[in-house]
C-alpha cells in the first residue's frame, strides 16, 4: 500500500480506518526515520532528527511512551518538541466518551509530565 507523503501529524489525524496497532507503527515509523540536526528550544523536531535521537539513545521510542497510556483511544496528534533543555513527546487523543486530552512526557526518561483535558 502506497502512503502518500504526509505530516506524522496529518498521518495520525487521517487513520480513522485502520486499526490501532497499524496506526501507532506507522506514526512511529514516520516519527523515527532519518538524522539528526541541531535543535533550538521550542523547535519541534521533524521525523528523522527523532529517529536520529532514539538511535543515540537520546530519546524513547515513540511506542515505548505509547504503550503507558491505558487506554489510548484514538490519537489525534503526536509532536516531539525541545522545550527548556528537554525532548517532550507533546500526545493528543481521544477517550472512550469523546473527551480530549492533551499529555506530555518527557521524552528521554518516558515520565508523564502533563496530562489536561481540552475544552
Amino acid at each position: 500500500m502506497k502512503m502518500p507523503s504526509i505530516s506524522p501529524v496529518l498521518a495520525v489525524g487521517k487513520m480513522t480506518n485502520l486499526s490501532r496497532s497499524t496506526g501507532i507503527l506507522l506514526t512511529a515509523a514516520l516519527l523515527l526515520s532519518g538524522l539528526i540536526h541541531n535543535v533550538q528550544a521550542g523547535d519541534e523536531i521533524g521525523h528523522q532528527q527523532a529517529r536520529a535521537l532514539v538511535a543515540a539513545g537520546k530519546i524513547l521510542p515513540l511506542q515505548q511512551i505509547l504503550n503507558q497510556i491505558e487506554p489510548l483511544g484514538r490519537l489525534l496528534e503526536v509532536e516531539l518538541e525541545f522545550e527548556k533543555g528537554d525532548y517532550i513527546y507533546e500526545i493528543e487523543r481521544v477517550d472512550s466518551q469523546g473527551r480530549v486530552w492533551e499529555l506530555e512526557f518527557n521524552a528521554s526518561s518516558g515520565q508523564l509530565i502533563k496530562q489536561q483535558e481540552e475544552r
